[in-house]
């Protein structure tokens, strides 16, 4: 709230994980403003945004919106429907909002303007998959950092300070997230035609920031030795690309598999992502 406060007339835009937080967070500031008589941080008296907001508060279906706006507050999550969503946007880029209170989606919408103020609040996400608490991407925490124009807050464990730190100085690459769902962009590529075998799916490979990095990171042993062998023309590029090939079936999660039959090809064609990748009956072309 302190930050909140000091920012005075300036917009903030706050990032939370949840739809309940997004609540919670929000109707802590109008509480605590309400008790401190702080609410002319945010709007004046005599302000034309304060009228604007009470104009709009009858059009807004969702009660929550309905009982910060007035405030200068509002929230913005993926369940709220499309008109109060677009209305919110609207008066956030208009200024008349001071305050906004959203999920990290909102951070890749193109339509929303930059804010003096971005708080990042907590940095620990749920997992399903995993079905325990991970740390946000740090594509994500950039993104959201990038919306601010003036100062951005990261509201994180002590013990994680000098990850962000070595962040926001581009001390830590950027790293490929696309191992993960590597299994299911190849078989939408299988289905649009684009990879009719196993050459074609290790050239397509070749085309995405996964193998950018597998050839940078000199930490991987295997990727540090083909990158020396290609340079001094020792290996092919058509046997980097199946060695690489051979390397990420290795690497893949096991659970992951890519079952395709292409009944409209002279192939048969079935490849098995895990360990026992390298079976004979598991992967033929």
């Amino acid at each position: 709230m302190e930050v909140v406060a000091g920012n005075k007339h300036h917009q903030v835009l706050i990032f939370v994980h949840s739809r309940d937080e997004t609540r919670n967070t929000a109707c802590g500031i109008r509480h605590t403003s309400l008790a401190n008589d702080t609410l002319g941080i945010f709007l004046k008296e005599d302000s034309e945004s304060r009228e604007i907001l009470h104009q709009h508060t009858e059009v807004a279906k969702s009660n929550d919106l309905k009982d910060l706006l007035p405030y200068g507050v509002a929230i913005h999550h993926a369940e709220m429907c499309i008109p109060d969503l677009q209305l919110v946007e609207k008066l956030f880029a208009d200024g008349h909002i001071k305050v906004l209170v959203s999920t990290a989606t909102l951070s890749w919408s193109v339509n929303l303007p930059y804010s003096h103020t971005v708080i990042i609040k907590g940095t620990q996400i749920y997992n399903p998959e995993k079905e325990a608490c991970t740390e946000l991407g740090s594509l994500d925490v950039m993104q959201m950092l990038r919306r601010a124009y003036g100062e951005g807050i990261i509201i994180t464990e002590h013990s994680r300070l000098q990850y962000y730190f070595s962040l926001m100085n581009q001390q830590l690459p950027i790293e490929s997230q696309f191992v993960s769902k590597l299994a299911d962009h190849l078989n939408a590529e299988i289905v649009f035609g684009t990879v009719k075998n196993a050459i074609e799916a290790i050239e397509w490979l070749g085309y995405t920031y996964l193998y950018i990095r597998m050839v940078l990171i000199y930490t991987s042993v295997w990727c540090a030795i083909l990158h020396f062998m290609v340079y001094q023309m020792m290996l092919s590029q058509e046997m980097f690309y199946w060695w690489i090939g051979e390397l990420i079936w290795f690497i893949l999660l096991p659970q992951y598999w890519i079952k395709t039959i292409w009944s409209s090809f002279s192939v048969d064609v079935k490849l098995k992502v895990g360990a026992g990748a390298g079976d004979d009956g598991d992967r033929r072309d």
